[in-house]
């Protein structure tokens, strides 16, 4: 019988932990795209990309975004665009679950991607 407890309490603890990890990931979704929106009114109204994030503060942004682990929000820009990233709990790029990076590229959110030089 303490065998069957232990096992549910246990089953209710990866439960509680796998909506924790995909209640972050969602609030990183969001944190994205929140900076995408401001890339893009910053280019309606400028007619082009910011250089960093930071000059989108205070007009664009109230301040520097962060992830919901509190790593920066990674930015590129390039000369068909930019990408907007999030490198997931650990915060280097690869990985699954919470490690797992996701991408704004010019608007549309794309498959992880190899970068180099983050």
């Amino acid at each position: 019988k303490e065998a069957k407890i232990a096992s549910e309490e246990y089953d209710t603890f990866k439960d509680l932990f796998r909506y924790e990890v995909e209640a972050r990931k969602q609030a990183e979704v969001q944190a994205v795209r929140k900076v995408g929106r401001a890339v893009e009114i910053f280019h309606q109204k400028r007619k082009g990309y910011p250089n960093n994030l930071d000059t989108l503060i205070p007009h664009y942004l109230p301040s520097r975004v962060k992830d919901p682990w509190g790593n920066p929000i990674y930015y590129k820009k390039s000369p068909n665009g930019y990408m907007i990233g999030c490198f997931g709990k650990d915060g280097v790029p690869g990985g699954i679950d919470e490690n797992r990076d996701i991408f704004i590229q010019n608007g549309q959110f794309v498959p992880s991607l190899i970068l180099s030089g983050k």
